[in-house]
C-alpha cells in the first residue's frame, strides 16, 4: 500500500517547505524535478475527463482491464507526452469501452516512453540523495543508566536526574592548588632602621600588583608582587612611618588612595598614599586595636574591634573633638558596640573579652558580623537598630540579630571552648570561613548562622597556637589560605564538592546535624555563661573520645574538606597572608620574612622541585606539596 504523502500533487497545487517528519523517508518536492513538470501536466490535466485520466495512468502503468479505441480519422498513435497544453487539448476526444477478459493484452509502451520514464525516476534518485543533508535527523537522548553515568563523569559535567543535578568531578582537588611556587627572589626580609622587624600584617591592594606589609615598628611598606617587574618583591618601593606602636592590621579603600591602619597605641589612622600625609586619628578604645576594615561601599566609613571588647563605627566626615595620648585631634565614634561578647561568671560578675574579628556584611551592608576569644560563637550585629542595657557603658547600642550556635563537640564535657581567630566571607556573602582555636577552620551559612557550621575545613599541619593566625579568600573565591603555627601556609579548594561525606560515617548515616538543645541567645543583654553553654548532647561519644583531638570529634559531625601545605618557605609560625590582583599568595612569618607564592604556573616548577636528586636542588624555595620530601 503507498503511502498518501507520496502521491504527485497536482499541477498549481501550493507545496510548503517545511520540516519533514522523520518517520518518512527524505523526498523532494515533485515541483522542484527538472524536466518532470511538464511532462506530468501534459500526462494528467484537469481538461481532460475522468476516463481519458485513467486510460492515461492505466498506459504508464503498462496493465489494466482498459483500451483505448483510436479514431477512425487516426492513422498514427497520438504521443503519450506532450511538451505543449494546447497541442493536447487541440486532439480528438477518445472513446473507452469495457473490454471482455477475451480480449488481448494492450499495445506495449514505445521505447521512446521507456526512456522517458527511466530518465524522470534517475532525476528523482539523484535529488533525493542531494536533500538528505537537509532533513533534520532524530536527536538521540542519554538514557540514565550507568554507561550513562560513567560517560557523563569522564566528560566532566552535570547529569541531570529527578533530584537535581548530580555534578562528577573529573580533576582531583589537588590539580588546584599543587601548582603554587616561591623563588628565593620572591623572600624578602622585612627590616625597619637597618634593623629586622616583626609583621604582623600584610594586605593587597585592590586595583594593583603592590602589597603592604605592616611591621611591629609601626613602618608600612609596599612591595611588587609582580613577577620579574622591578624592583621586585626582594625590596621595598614605598614606606611611612605611621605609628610609634606596632600596626596589627591594615585597611585599603577601594580606589586604593587611602588606607587605614589598627595600632597598639588604642588608635586607628587614615593615611594619603600620594601625599603620605596623616587624614585623621579615630581614638576611643582602651586596649590595642584587631582589626580594621573599610565599609564595602561607603567610603567614609570605618569599623574597628580591640581587646576591651568594643566595636566603632568611624566617619570620615566628622570634625574632631578629642585628644589622644600623644596631643594629636581624634575624631570619635559615631556608633559603638560596648562588650559585644561580654562573659558572665556564676557569681554574676563581668568580664571583658577581646573581639578578634569584626567585618561587614554584604548584604545590607548595615551589618557586622564579630568574633572573640571566649567561644566559637559569632554575632550579627544591626546597626540601624538599638537597645538599652544596664550593665554596658552606652545608654544605646545596636541590636544582636543572630548568635550561632557553638560547634556540636564543643558541647562536649571532655571539650574546652575555643575562640576564633579571623572572619572570612566569601564572594557572594552566602559563607563565612572562620578560623578557630582547636585548628579547624568551620564554614557557616550566612543565612541560617544560628545552626552551627555545616562544615569544616582540617589539615594534620594546620595550627592555631596564637590570635595572630589568619584566613584569606582568593579573589576568585576558589582558594582559601590560611596560616599556620607549624610555619607552613595551607591552601583549602573551597568547591563543596570535594567534601567527602562518605568517609564519614555518623555523617553519612543523617542528613543534618541536630541543632542543640537549647537555641543560642539572640539578645544583647547577658551572655550566657561558658559553663552553662557547654550544652548536653543527646548520645555521648564512648570515654575513649577523652583522648581524640578536637580535629576527629569534629570529623563526627561534619564533613572536612581536604588542604594542602606549602612547605619549604618558613621555619616558623606564619601569621598573615593576602591573594593579589594577579593570583599570587603573600604571606608573612615570625621569622621575619614575607614570601609571595606564584600560582601562574602548571606545575611544571613543582614537579622539577619534588623530582630533584638532593634537597640543595630546593634550598630557600617553597612549593606545595602533600607530603615534604626529605
Amino acid at each position: 500500500m503507498s503511502n498518501p504523502a507520496d502521491s504527485t500533487p497536482r499541477s498549481g497545487s501550493k507545496r510548503t517547505h517545511g520540516p519533514i517528519h522523520s518517520y518518512f523517508s527524505p523526498r523532494r518536492p515533485m515541483a522542484d524535478i527538472t524536466g518532470m513538470n511538464d511532462h506530468c501536466q501534459s500526462a494528467v490535466t484537469d481538461d481532460h475527463t475522468t476516463e481519458e485520466r485513467a486510460t492515461k495512468r492505466i498506459k504508464l502503468s503498462g496493465s489494466g482491464t482498459l483500451t483505448r479505441t483510436k479514431p477512425a480519422a487516426c492513422t498514427k498513435e497520438a504521443p503519450i507526452f506532450k511538451k505543449s497544453r494546447s497541442n493536447l487539448a487541440a486532439a480528438a476526444p477518445a472513446t473507452c469501452t469495457k473490454v471482455a477478459a477475451t480480449t488481448p493484452p494492450p499495445e506495449p509502451v514505445p521505447e521512446a516512453t521507456a526512456e522517458r520514464r527511466k530518465s524522470a525516476l534517475e532525476d528523482i534518485a539523484v535529488t533525493e540523495e542531494d536533500n538528505e543533508d537537509v532533513t533534520p535527523r532524530i536527536v538521540q537522548r542519554l538514557k540514565p543508566c550507568t554507561n550513562t553515568r560513567l560517560f557523563m563523569r569522564e566528560s566532566g559535567v552535570s547529569f541531570q536526574t529527578r533530584r537535581g543535578n548530580a555534578y562528577y568531578h573529573t580533576m582531583d582537588w589537588r590539580d588546584e592548588v599543587s601548582h603554587f611556587y616561591s623563588r628565593p627572589v620572591d623572600k624578602y626580609k622585612v627590616t625597619a632602621n637597618n634593623q629586622t622587624t616583626l609583621p604582623f600584617t600584610t594586605k593587597a591592594l585592590n586595583k594593583c600588583s603592590l602589597v603592604a606589609i605592616g611591621d611591629e615598628s609601626g613602618m608600612v611598606r609596599l612591595l611588587e608582587s609582580s613577577k620579574d617587574v622591578d624592583p621586585g618583591f626582594g625590596k621595598d618601593w614605598y614606606t611611612i612611618q605611621c605609628h610609634d606602636n606596632a600596626v596589627f592590621d591594615l585597611s585599603w579603600s577601594k580606589d586604593d588612595l587611602q588606607f587605614a591602619t589598627a595600632s597598639g597605641d588604642h588608635t586607628v589612622r587614615l593615611f594619603d598614599v600620594q601625599k603620605k600625609a596623616l587624614i585623621g586619628v579615630f581614638h576611643d578604645h582602651r586596649s590595642s586595636i584587631k582589626q580594621v576594615n573599610h565599609h564595602p561601599t561607603n567610603p567614609f566609613l570605618l569599623s574597628s574591634c580591640s581587646r576591651d571588647g568594643d566595636i566603632h563605627i568611624w566617619d570620615t566626615r566628622v570634625k574632631a573633638t578629642g585628644t589622644t595620648d600623644d596631643g594629636l585631634a581624634s575624631i570619635k565614634p559615631v556608633n559603638s558596640i560596648i562588650d559585644a561578647h561580654t562573659a558572665t561568671s556564676r557569681r554574676g560578675k563581668f568580664s571583658e573579652v577581646s573581639v578578634t574579628a569584626a567585618i561587614w556584611l554584604p548584604a545590607g551592608n548595615d551589618t557586622i558580623v564579630s568574633a572573640c576569644e571566649a567561644n566559637a560563637s559569632i554575632k550579627f550585629w544591626d546597626l540601624r537598630s538599638t537597645s538599652s542595657s544596664r550593665r554596658t557603658r552606652a545608654k544605646q547600642t545596636p541590636r544582636c540579630l543572630a548568635q550561632s550556635s557553638l560547634p556540636q563537640h564543643h558541647t562536649l564535657s571532655s571539650q574546652r571552648p575555643y575562640g576564633i581567630n579571623s572572619l572570612t566571607l566569601s564572594l557572594d556573602g552566602a559563607r563565612l570561613y572562620a578560623l578557630c582555636r582547636d585548628s579547624i577552620i568551620y564554614t557557616y551559612a550566612t543565612s541560617h548562622i544560628e545552626y552551627g557550621p555545616i562544615h569544616a575545613y582540617h589539615h594534620p599541619r594546620l595550627l592555631a597556637s596564637t590570635f595572630f593566625v589568619k584566613t584569606a579568600l582568593s579573589r576568585d573565591g576558589k582558594i582559601l589560605a590560611a596560616g599556620s603555627s607549624d610555619g607552613t601556609p595551607i591552601l583549602f579548594p573551597t568547591d563543596e564538592s570535594y567534601l567527602n561525606k562518605r568517609q564519614y560515617p555518623e555523617r553519612a548515616s543523617q542528613k543534618q546535624a541536630p541543632p542543640p538543645a537549647t537555641p543560642a541567645p539572640s539578645s544583647p543583654q547577658l551572655d550566657t555563661p561558658p559553663s552553662s553553654q557547654q550544652q548536653t548532647c543527646s548520645s555521648q561519644p564512648p570515654s575513649s573520645s577523652q583522648k581524640l583531638t578536637p580535629a576527629q570529634l569534629a570529623s563526627k559531625y561534619l564533613p572536612m574538606g581536604p588542604g594542602m601545605p606549602l612547605v619549604g618557605g618558613f621555619e616558623i609560625e606564619v601569621t598573615d597572608l593576602d591573594w593579589t590582583m594577579d593570583g599570587d599568595l603573600v604571606a608573612i612569618s615570625d621569622d621575619r620574612t614575607a614570601r609571595c607564592f606564584r600560582g601562574d604556573g602548571n606545575g611544571e616548577e613543582v614537579e622539577e622541585l619534588l623530582s630533584a636528586e638532593t634537597s640543595a636542588e630546593r634550598w630557600e624555595w617553597g612549593y606545595a606539596c602533600e607530603e615534604e620530601v626529605v
